[in-house]
């Protein structure tokens, strides 16, 4: 029986046609394995951020007025400056005895809300968005030298992170040292432990380690969740890194999407009142976890759609 022009046609597809969605068949599982693969290492390097610590609680009346405010002062600036709230450690469901450290470490004693840029104590009574971005931009130019960080985190375990800062700074002595927060991205309270009628918390500090950066004089909070800190590259700096190590292990309850680490050099200034802050890096733990559960639909349908453009191609020759 002699071939019709229909039955040569499909005769001609039938060969291109499964190579072609055998490639798609690939590319599409290719990019399945991809995305469903989690993430286990994080890496950040910067130092120039400027770091605003917030000296709040649940039952002050006027934090209420300004912590959302600040909040959002906080995420537009991102590139610029990272927020750290420290909670007042009495009936504040948010409170850890990291805030009393800290707050010794900027005298004189505050009340709440209080504002530190980099160390300095904002003054002026409550913030509006014109005194943040004024002093933003005063502590941004009174930096002489930004420290040059970089911070990287591996999971070890499920529940255990090994953390790794390297610093090189023209100002880095013996007296330097590094801090490093650990911050919940979000915290929600019911309304009986929301004193000041707030429900909806950012950038809380719930963990901190400390350590000068020669590995002396360390503070840990809780201490159960932290490793020892420990410092090396003393001997060849300035031409290698000072790199400091330690190992944080997750607390039930807190999710790694939520999880965010700052890590700050500084130091005390030359008559020893004031912690003045060298350089601030800021790891987004969560970030790469949301970049591996992207949805499939989008890169598969693109593959399926070129399929089809070169079938119909193919079945118009």
């Amino acid at each position: 029986m002699k071939e019709g022009p229909l039955r040569r046609s499909v005769t001609r597809l039938m060969p291109k046609s499964s190579v072609y969605l055998a490639l798609a068949a690939v590319l599409a599982c290719s990019f399945m394995a991809s995305g469903s693969g989690e993430d286990t290492t994080w890496e950040s390097e910067g130092g120039h951020l400027v770091l605003m610590e917030q000296y709040t609680a649940t039952w002050c009346e006027s934090c209420s007025s300004v912590d959302e405010m600040v909040s959002e002062f906080a995420r537009e600036n991102s590139g610029r400056l990272v927020r750290v709230a420290i909670h007042d450690h009495v009936a504040d469901p948010l409170g850890t005895p990291i805030t009393a450290h800290r707050i010794q470490l900027h005298p004189p004693a505050p009340v709440t809300p209080t504002f530190w840029m980099d160390g300095e104590m904002m003054g002026g009574g409550l913030p509006d968005r014109a005194m943040l971005s004024q002093e933003l931009l005063s502590s941004e130019s009174s930096r002489s030298d930004d420290s040059r960080m970089r911070l990287n985190l591996e999971k070890v375990t499920n529940s255990e992170l090994s953390i790794t800062l390297s610093i090189t700074a023209a100002e880095l002595d013996g007296e330097s040292r590094a801090s490093i927060f650990a911050i919940l991205d979000s915290v929600s309270l019911n309304e009986s432990e929301a004193e000041n009628g707030l429900t909806e918390h950012h950038d809380v500090v719930f963990a901190y380690a400390e350590s000068h950066v020669n590995g002396s004089d360390g503070w840990q909070y809780p201490e159960e969740v932290w490793s020892p800190m420990e410092s090396a590259g003393h001997d060849d700096f300035p031409s290698s890194p000072i790199v400091i190590r330690t190992n944080l292990t997750i607390p039930d309850g807190v999710e790694l999407s939520n999880l965010r680490l700052v890590a700050v050099h500084e130091r005390a200034n030359q008559n020893g009142e004031i912690t003045m802050t060298k350089g601030v890096v800021e790891l987004f733990i969560g970030e790469g976890e949301k970049e591996a559960g992207t949805p499939l639909a989008a890169p598969i349908a693109a593959i399926l759609a070129i399929s089809t453009i070169a079938l119909t191609s193919q079945s118009r020759r």
